[in-house]
């Protein structure tokens, strides 16, 4: 049977009595934990072009070997038009986790409206992953290319 890792997280002080702001894993099995907007009594309104933080209330620490990603969710991107940065997170990260993006309207949109995110919005997926050990070996351009022509 697979190691199954144990994340630990600790919620925002004003979240300890809301689990939901704990990554939830939907029936299906998707690739992912989905997480929502922890922005307590306040709604985040983004204006076209504007990079925005969202923060999801909760703090993360891996197993050892272990990290994660962040990513918004793919209806962000095609509903809302959110552009976001991958956030890759590992244990030495210790502070509240947030998703960042940029909200970029297509400039062909005539309404060109400000983006609200409302506390509770599902927002974003994190998904885990085992760190992996690799070899570093410098080599010459002159190796470099003779390889690159052998493998096509």
């Amino acid at each position: 049977m697979a190691h199954i890792p144990n994340f630990k997280f600790a919620l925002r002080e004003d979240l300890v009595s809301s689990k939901k702001f704990l990554p939830f894993r939907r029936a299906s099995g998707g690739p992912g934990w989905d997480v929502f907007a922890a922005l307590g009594d306040e709604k985040l309104v983004i204006k076209p072009g504007e990079y925005f933080r969202i923060p999801l209330g909760f703090r993360c620490i891996p197993e050892t070997g272990w990290w994660y990603e962040l990513h918004a969710r793919h209806s962000f991107f095609l509903n809302k038009n959110i552009h976001h940065m991958v956030g890759l997170m590992d244990e030495e990260y210790d502070r509240e986790v947030m998703l960042a993006g940029q909200y970029m309207p297509s400039v062909t949109d005539l309404k060109m409206s400000d983006l609200v995110i409302c506390h509770g919005d599902l927002v974003g997926r994190m998904i885990p992953f085992k760190r992996v050990e690799m070899k570093v070996e410098e080599i010459s351009n002159f190796e470099f290319d003779q390889l690159k022509r052998r493998k096509g």
